[in-house]
């Protein structure tokens, strides 16, 4: 895998005519999980989605190694984004999601591999709508698998995961960051065994909290 550099340099961000935060400088490399933190209503989860590509920041510049970030720009093409929702497709099956990420994005091979990984093989028939939140969770996390990007942003990636499930999302993390993967991620559980980077959103210079 190449090299990875992503740098931030004086962002600021707003939502809804409201400033969230002014004067982030980053930079994130191959290998490197930086956790983001702060309390609730700081501005992680738009974070998240700026970092991704997702939000334009109000001023400042990011650049992936070395070409600034703009819409629909290469870089979205190196980054998958999982947030809160799911985006499951409720009616349609647990093997029918997976296989559709994987075949949208020409990875196919991927489907049962990612099924196995996340233990979804008992469910594989059963509709997503009458899984639980946290098997759901396990559905849409199987897109870090079919979706093979080197960038990944995740928004509370182990929220409604019961203990055997965050298990394997950081064991999923700590390989991605061992094959020179770029992890940025908003979670309000620590892990210890991961080596991290931290960045607490409530340093910032804010003028209004909004998530």
């Amino acid at each position: 895998m190449a090299e990875i550099l992503l740098e931030c340099q004086q962002i600021a961000l707003e939502r809804g005519g409201r400033r969230l935060f002014a004067g982030l400088s980053l930079t994130v490399k191959s290998g490197d999980l930086l956790l983001i933190r702060g309390d609730n209503g700081s501005g992680k989860s738009s974070l998240i989605k700026m970092l991704s590509g997702i939000l334009q920041p109000a001023s400042g510049q990011m650049c992936y190694n070395g070409t600034q970030v703009k819409k629909n720009s290469i870089y979205h093409q190196q980054v998958i984004y999982i947030g809160h929702e799911t985006a499951l497709y409720p009616h349609l099956t647990v093997e029918d999601n997976i296989s559709f990420w994987a075949k949208l994005h020409g990875y196919p091979q991927l489907a049962d591999i990612a099924m196995h990984y996340f233990q979804l093989e008992p469910y594989r028939y059963i509709r997503c709508e009458e899984l639980s939140a946290g098997w759901q969770k396990r559905v849409a996390l199987t897109r870090l698998i079919t979706i093979p990007r080197p960038c990944w942003f995740l928004d509370e990636p182990t929220v409604n995961l019961d203990q055997q499930g965050i298990v394997l999302v950081e064991s999923l993390i700590r390989t991605r960051q061992e094959k020179g993967g770029l992890i940025i991620m908003a979670s309000h559980i620590p892990s210890h065994d991961i080596d991290i980077k931290e960045i607490n959103i409530n340093n910032l210079n804010k003028e209004a909290k909004v998530n």
